[in-house]
């Protein structure tokens, strides 16, 4: 018993055996509406983060990337660090 879906296969294969002009003109549209739509989120979706979190907070508070952390068990409220890297570099000093 042959597979009557191979051979509907093999024989529009042999009818178009390349994808018409028009089909791969629309697939290649599609693929550079796709591509745009990607580099936009990509460059533009976490600047529009910031602008709606800096519309919505209050006036004095600095962006997100700079806030300090107080270092651990510290009590001087002016010594703070921003982040893991800057730990690391005081063990390094220490």
């Amino acid at each position: 018993m042959a597979n009557s879906f191979k051979q509907l296969a093999e024989e529009a294969e042999e009818q178009f055996p390349q994808a018409p002009a028009e089909v791969e003109h629309k697939l290649m549209g599609s693929v550079r509406v796709t591509q745009l739509v990607g580099n936009v989120v990509e460059l533009y979706l976490p600047r529009m983060l910031d602008v709606l979190r800096s519309l919505f907070s209050p006036i004095d508070a600095p962006p997100i990337r700079d806030i300090k952390l107080p270092l651990e068990g510290d009590t001087d409220p002016t010594n703070h660090r921003s982040g893991p890297h800057d730990a690391e570099r005081d063990e390094a000093q220490a």
